[in-house]
């Protein structure tokens, strides 16, 4: 193969793989993740850490929203000790009003079709009904940090 050849062909893969590697980096806005977080609630008090904290991290904390880089709307869901405290600084948890109408609550109305409208963040949720009945029961019994 002569030299004229081989600097056609590796200018050639220069600049497809160039191309390939500038048109393939996009931002998704309508991420929906793909990690399973099935949590089945127990008959005990539910724990924030291993079984509410897990939903937010899982399906809010994702690139270009919620995770501790992005900060959307001032909301981090990164870890269960940012998220519980994200909840009640940012979202307006109310542990006394909860207890008695968990339902009318910010965050549930949030993720969930209460009040007769879909809640803007119910589409992240790839179990929804599953993890809607865990946060409403957890809102129920005070939304504790454990």
């Amino acid at each position: 193969m002569n030299l004229r050849k081989i600097k056609w062909t590796l200018n050639f893969i220069l600049i497809a793989s160039g191309s390939l590697f500038l048109t393939s980096c996009n931002k998704d806005y309508n991420y929906v993740p793909t990690v399973n977080t099935v949590i089945t609630p127990t008959a005990t008090k539910l724990s924030f850490k291993s079984e509410v904290a897990p939903i937010f991290i899982a399906h809010c904390a994702i690139p270009t929203c919620h995770d501790a880089t992005t900060k959307k709307m001032g909301l981090d869901f990164s870890s269960s000790a940012t998220t519980y405290s994200t909840l009640f600084t940012k979202v307006e948890i109310d542990t006394v009003a909860n207890k008695a109408t968990p339902e009318l609550n910010k965050l549930y109305k949030k993720i969930s079709n209460s009040g007769g409208s879909v809640g803007s963040m119910q589409k992240y949720l790839n179990d929804a009904a599953n993890q809607q009945s865990i946060i409403l029961k957890w809102l129920k019994e005070g939304a504790l940090n454990n």
